[in-house]
């Protein structure tokens, strides 16, 4: 954690600066410990991708440090800086995170979700994709993640 703590801002020094973490799996566990712990003006440059995310676990197994709250402040702490802030608790899809599930995947999923009553909860960061083994190309979820990113290089 350290030497990423120090990467972010000698890879955006300058005020147009974008770095963009793609992290998958257990990667997602440490990019969302990371957001937490950059100052203010680092995250405003970062733009975050997880995938196959076991974040909904950690939430359940681990409250205090990946509960629903915490999770949610790694998406509003993202938006600050971003434009107009946006309240966590009633739309995230302003925040410049998104995260790809598949429903295949009994590990990974979908961050934002409840998973004790089923209920959706998505704040417009989790997409889901078709199973990885096989999603083409056309799969809408993808394309639109790639869109945002390009968006968010901009």
């Amino acid at each position: 954690m350290p030497d990423l703590l120090e990467r972010v801002p000698q890879l955006a020094p300058g005020d147009e600066d974008v770095v963009l973490i793609i992290a998958e799996g257990q990667g997602s566990v440490i990019a969302a410990a990371l957001v937490l712990q950059l100052d203010p003006d680092q995250r405003r440059h970062i733009r975050l991708l997880t995938s196959r995310s076991p974040l909904w676990l950690y939430s359940l197994w681990f409250p205090a440090w990946f509960g629903r709250v915490a999770l949610h402040r790694v998406g509003q702490v993202l938006s600050v800086g971003q434009g107009p802030a946006v309240e966590p608790t009633v739309d995230g899809s302003a925040w410049p995170w998104r995260n790809l599930f598949s429903f295949a995947d009994h590990i990974g999923g979908p961050i934002f979700n409840d998973h004790n009553n089923g209920l959706s909860d998505r704040k417009g960061v989790d997409r889901h994709v078709m199973d990885y083994a096989d999603t083409p190309s056309e799969d809408p979820a993808l394309q639109e993640a790639l869109v945002q990113l390009e968006d968010w290089k901009r």
